[in-house]
C-alpha cells in the first residue's frame, strides 16, 4: 500500500523508528552467514502497524561488508548495514511505495552525516538523487542503534525523477 507515501518516510524534520522481528532461528542463521547477503523473513513494525512479507539481510560491498570480518569469520564492526525488501515474497509488496529500504551503518563516518547531507546537497542542486534521512533500528526489541536510510535505486526511484522512467537500469559491481 502507499500508505502515507515516501516522503514521509524521508521527511527531514523527523527521526523515524523501525522495528523488525525475525524468528529467532532466521536471526541466528543470518547473523551466522551475514557474508552470504541472503534474506531471511520478518515483520516490520513501523508507528504501531506491522507489516507482514518483509525479508531482511546485510548488505554492503567490500568496504562497507566483508571488511567487517576478520579471516575467521568474526565480525570486527559493531554494527552491519541492512536491506529490508517487501517484494521478496509477494512481487506487488510495497512499504509506503518503496520496495527496498536501506539501512546504512555509517561504518567510517561517525557524524553520520556526510552521506545525508551529500545526497540533499544534490537534490537543493537540482540534481537527481535517492533521498536520505536519519532512523533508528531495531531487531527482536534490541536496539542496533542510529542509522542513515537511503532510497534504494529502482524503478519507483526512476519513476519520482525521469518522466519516462522506462530504459536500463545499471548498477556498479566491483
Amino acid at each position: 500500500t502507499e500508505e502515507k507515501g515516501k516522503s514521509h518516510i524521508f521527511d527531514q524534520t523527523k527521526l523515524h523508528h523501525y522495528k523488525l522481528e525475525v524468528a529467532a532461528a532466521d536471526w541466528a542463521w543470518l547473523q551466522k552467514n551475514a557474508l552470504k547477503e541472503e534474506y531471511v523473513p520478518a515483520k516490520l513494525v513501523f508507528e504501531g502497524k506491522r507489516y507482514f512479507g518483509a525479508a531482511v539481510r546485510y548488505k554492503g560491498d567490500w568496504t562497507s561488508l566483508k571488511s567487517c570480518f576478520d579471516a575467521s569469520g568474526k565480525q570486527t564492526c559493531p554494527k552491519l548495514s541492512l536491506k529490508v525488501r517487501f517484494n521478496k515474497y509477494e512481487s506487488c509488496g510495497r512499504f509506503h511505495g518503496l520496495r527496498r529500504l536501506l539501512f546504512n551503518s555509517s561504518r567510517t563516518d561517525s557524524s553520520f552525516l556526510r552521506e545525508r547531507s551529500a545526497l540533499n546537497l544534490m537534490q537543493d542542486l537540482g540534481m537527481r538523487a535517492s533521498r536520505a534521512t536519519h532512523a533508528t533500528l531495531s531487531v527482536n526489541g534490541k536496539s542496533l542503534g542510529i542509522f542513515v536510510m537511503v532510497e534504494q535505486v529502482d524503478k519507483e526511484l526512476l519513476e519520482d525523477h525521469f518522466k519516462e522512467p522506462d530504459g536500463n537500469l545499471y548498477k556498479q559491481i566491483w
